[in-house]
């Protein structure tokens, strides 16, 4: 049975706040059999950081490039970024929780962890890479967690971080089920997608 999913999130590349900001802007749609969601919100992304920060447990939720000679040489420009959205009671209790990561091999900036202010251009950093343009990009849709088996509804009205109140501006759909991840594929729970822009005219603006 194939599952039906969609990942709008905003990752942009061409900006610093990218690297101090922890909230940003998800929407996932999935739809496998009976299993349902429809999420929107602002996601924890957590720390940014470089993928040697990561490795070593420093609560890296965006990976990013960082100047040549700040501690974590890499053979590629391949930054991503883990979004979570979990859909809660004020109490903490969660009904569901979503995840999804999106990547791109190109981005148009770096960081300069010395400064997470500055404003350094991919092609400046790593001439040899060429100027990035942030427009090769992959998403990977999931694993979503259920904890809504005995919910008395399907739908939560939530604030934009995915407490539910009565007079929350989004609407949330999830459907009754208990699952720690359902398989999106035969051999995995992760769905992938690559699919460059590049042909669109995305540029340094993006």
């Amino acid at each position: 049975m194939k599952a039906h999913s969609r990942v709008v999130a905003h990752m942009g590349t061409g900006g610093v706040a990218r690297f101090t900001r922890p909230h940003h802007s998800l929407e996932l749609t999935l739809r496998k059999g009976a299993y349902r969601v429809h999420v929107q919100g602002m996601a924890d992304t957590a720390l940014a950081g470089s993928i040697c920060e990561r490795d070593a447990g420093a609560g890296i939720g965006r990976t990013v490039v960082t100047l040549p000679g700040t501690g974590c040489d890499v053979g590629s420009l391949y930054e991503i970024w883990q979004f979570v959205l979990p859909i809660r009671f004020p109490d903490g209790t969660e009904v569901l929780r979503a995840h999804a990561s999106t990547a791109v091999f190109d981005p148009i900036t770096v960081m300069d962890p010395a400064d997470r202010t500055r404003l350094v251009r991919t092609g400046d950093a790593f001439p040899q890479w060429g100027t990035g343009r942030g427009c090769d990009r992959e998403a990977y849709h999931g694993p979503v967690y259920w904890y809504n088996r005995l919910g008395s509804t399907t739908t939560y009205r939530t604030d934009a971080f995915g407490v539910i109140r009565p007079d929350g501006a989004l609407t949330q759909t999830v459907s009754r089920h208990d699952a720690i991840g359902i398989p999106m594929t035969a051999d995995q729970s992760l769905f992938k997608l690559h699919r460059p822009t590049c042909g669109a005219g995305l540029g340094l603006k993006n």
